[in-house]
């Protein structure tokens, strides 16, 4: 009976993996990925070009319970370290900025180095929020509709301190260190100190899920604006652990663009990213010596 019973839980787990999605991969072998991910046409993630990039005037984003605070499991899948919101009525949602429609948010996760670049700058950590639509119920339906995952992307920039608003979930690294250990966060977290202060300038694509199986079904937002880490707390990201020893990279290789369009909308604010300040360094460089260089 109770082989049986094992049996029936392994059909379970083997039916509810996504179709062309293997149990095992990792971030090291990207070309033995489902054919999807090596041959869809609008695969993630992608360089962020400034320069090609459309202006658009989206409309500003809501945010709802953003700011509230909730319990929360941490999880070292042996990919990456996944922050799950213990299930509530009253999920955090966000429609708006230029969204087709109200998505609820399913977990956080992180990758370092970042898996978008920005005009070819890789920063050291991106965070994806991750929201399914919330007509389509959960993830597993939503990922099925070309419209069903928004991302939203927050890149970290080297800060010589460390990040407080951080140093929370650097704490909880250590718990989770090891591949497989989930730990229940005893802090309630706030998904709005993991947005940065400005979120009126991002990046916009089609695009798809960066792990297999790849779906292609996401929007996705890459904030203009960055918050900061330092040295200290990557090390405790890439001190994570898989089965195979330790997870010191864990970001997919970048996609080709293709007949896609790369949307951006332009904060008013100052930028503080990296990607932006080497273009402007750039161009006040060509300024400043272009005088000289005239016979």
């Amino acid at each position: 009976m109770l082989a049986v019973q094992i049996l029936l839980a392994i059909q379970v787990i083997i039916s509810s993996v996504p179709e062309g999605c293997s149990l095992h991969w990792n971030h090291i072998d990207q070309n033995d990925w489902p054919e999807i991910c090596l041959k869809g046409k609008r695969q993630s993630p992608i360089n962020l070009d400034s320069n090609i990039a459309r202006d658009q005037s989206f409309a500003k984003f809501h945010f709802s319970n953003f700011d509230k605070g909730y319990r929360a499991t941490a999880i070292n899948n042996g990919h990456s370290v996944v922050l799950t919101l213990d299930a509530t009525a009253s999920r955090p949602k966000v429609s708006g900025g230029g969204l087709s429609k109200e998505y609820t948010t399913d977990h956080l996760h992180f990758h370092w180095q970042a898996e978008h670049t920005v005009n070819r700058h890789r920063y050291p950590l991106e965070a994806h929020i991750v929201n399914f639509a919330s007509e389509y119920k959960n993830m597993s339906n939503a990922v099925k509709f070309e419209d069903g995952i928004a991302v939203l992307g927050v890149l970290y920039d080297m800060s010589p301190d460390d990040d407080i608003e951080l140093q929370a979930l650097t704490d909880i690294l250590d718990e989770v260190e090891n591949n497989q250990i989930s730990f229940h966060v005893n802090k309630e977290i706030q998904l709005r100190s993991f947005l940065p202060r400005d979120v009126a300038g991002f990046f916009r694509y089609d695009g798809s899920l960066t792990t297999p199986g790849c779906d292609e079904s996401v929007t996705w937002t890459v904030f203009t604006n960055t918050l900061p880490i330092s040295h200290n707390q990557i090390k405790r990201f890439e001190a994570i652990k898989s089965e195979s020893g330790k997870v010191t990279e864990n970001f997919r290789a970048l996609q080709k663009l293709g007949n896609r369009t790369l949307y951006i909308k332009k904060s008013p604010l100052p930028h503080n990213g990296c990607g932006y300040a080497h273009v402007n360094v750039l161009i006040l460089l060509s300024i400043i010596w272009l005088p000289f260089t005239i016979v």
